[in-house]
């Protein structure tokens, strides 16, 4: 059995930021909506009793933290610097729920499933957002005007929805209709919705190089332990040879002193028994 997940944030990285089903106690982010949907998912799967499960996200941050940092973790701390794993809380809950159940994690491009296109269809109408990402006017003239649109959204992997269109005023003449629409389109209008944009996108971008540095600190970690580790046992083989060796050195010179005193009485039995001779 196979389930899509996904989550997402409107107005992520501002302060009336809301990740979608999030609980106001969590932090409200593209991560901790992605994290949530774990939670949830993994929910569901303990309460029909599934044993088998993949599950498909086009969250990176999900899948690799689940898989392959959270090896490096030690009680929910990172190795490196001892801080706090961001979103700890969830991740702890993720882990509680995976026992008992066998779970595939595979992370899939965005909009290359069909699974997934719906999964964050759902995601976003749990904010009520609109996908559309250009609204079109029909004037009086029947002419079409395209808006640019002002933007208010992201999601996990930057993208960004809509929450605002510029509409310009209608009126019955033609030249103000066009005077309008000249605005609209105009140079300054789409800079600033692509400023917005970038924005966003760098918010994100972020959140996710500082992910991959928590995730560096923990693999240095882990190697600096294991070549400590490495040292350790041979400065304790080193230890265990000089020891032996040490040993057997005083074996070797309890022989030799033994040897001597053994030669020393043959010697005086030997003069012994050239007295006795001579005697005779």
């Amino acid at each position: 059995m196979e389930v899509y997940i996904d989550g997402a944030c409107k107005n992520n990285g501002k302060p009336l930021a809301k990740a979608s089903y999030v609980p106001e106690s969590y932090k409200q982010t593209n991560n901790t909506g992605e994290l949530y949907a774990a939670v949830k998912c993994l929910q569901q799967i303990h309460d029909n009793q599934i044993s088998n499960i993949n599950i498909k996200t086009d969250s990176e941050y999900l899948v690799r933290g689940i898989t392959s940092d959270i090896v490096y973790w030690n009680n929910w701390k990172l190795k490196s610097s001892g801080k706090d794993v961001k979103n700890k809380e969830l991740w702890s809950e993720i882990d509680n729920l995976l026992s008992n159940i066998n779970v595939s994690w595979v992370h899939v491009a965005r909009d290359s499933e069909i699974g997934q296109i719906e999964a964050d269809k759902l995601a976003k109408l749990a904010l009520n957002i609109k996908t559309s990402s250009v609204n079109t006017i029909q004037a009086n003239d029947q002419s079409t005007v395209n808006v640019c649109n002002n933007i208010e959204w992201s999601d996990d992997e930057e993208e960004t929805i809509p929450m605002k269109v510029a509409t310009p005023r209608r009126s019955n003449s033609n030249n103000k209709l066009r005077k309008t629409s000249t605005k609209a389109n105009s140079p300054s209008f789409c800079t600033m919705s692509a400023l917005r944009r970038i924005e966003s996108l760098l918010l994100s971008t972020s959140e996710e190089v500082l992910n991959l540095n928590d995730a560096l600190n923990c693999h240095i970690d882990s190697s600096n332990s294991q070549f400590q580790e490495i040292k350790d046992k041979f400065a304790s083989l080193t230890n265990t040879v000089k020891a032996q060796t040490s040993s057997a050195l005083t074996s070797v010179q309890n022989v030799f002193t033994q040897t001597r005193l053994i030669k020393s009485e043959i010697q005086i039995n030997n003069k012994a028994f050239v007295n006795k001779s001579n005697s005779l």
